[in-house]
């Protein structure tokens, strides 16, 4: 049940992933990824909200790197990108040493 709402979940991220507890943020990524990107269902709605939120999780964690790695999943399952999207990847990048000034 509630734990497959994209709001839920979203909001379970954003909290976890502000709390600075890695445990806490790994569990949400994980709830993320078994709900909303490994079970998918044929016409479902992907909000790109929840993508991000968990991409500033990782964009902004220890592991920008994995940011990335959503992100090309997250286009791959055809989520809108967004500004947000963009702004949350380059932030990664900058963060690995990729872009220069």
């Amino acid at each position: 049940g509630f734990i497959k709402s994209p709001n839920f979940t979203t909001r379970i991220v954003l909290a976890f992933a502000a709390s600075r507890r890695p445990y806490l943020a790994e569990f949400a990524r994980c709830v993320f990824h078994e709900y909303h990107v490994c079970s998918v269902s044929p016409g479902e709605v992907k909000d790109p909200f929840l993508w991000n939120a968990v991409i500033k999780s990782y964009s902004h964690g220890v592991d920008p790197r994995r940011a990335l790695l959503l992100f090309c999943l997250m286009l791959e399952n055809g989520v809108s990108v967004d500004k947000f999207s963009i702004s949350l990847v380059l932030k990664a990048c900058s963060r690995l040493g990729f872009l220069k000034e």
